[in-house]
């Protein structure tokens, strides 16, 4: 497996590890920490501002 041409997707910052394998990593509605952290990284956010969102 070519990790730098894979996706990863994730929604908590507990998926950060995976997140950081991949060359193609996305947060989906993810959880404050990882929103905030994939701003940072400049990662791609799908469902933004989903650390209100109820679960």
């Amino acid at each position: 497996i070519d990790l730098a041409a894979s996706y990863s997707y994730g929604d908590s910052i507990a998926d950060l590890s995976m997140l950081n394998l991949v060359g193609h990593p996305v947060a989906v509605y993810p959880d404050a920490p990882l929103e905030k952290l994939a701003r940072a990284k400049r990662w791609e956010i799908i469902g933004e501002g989903a650390g209100v969102r109820e679960r």
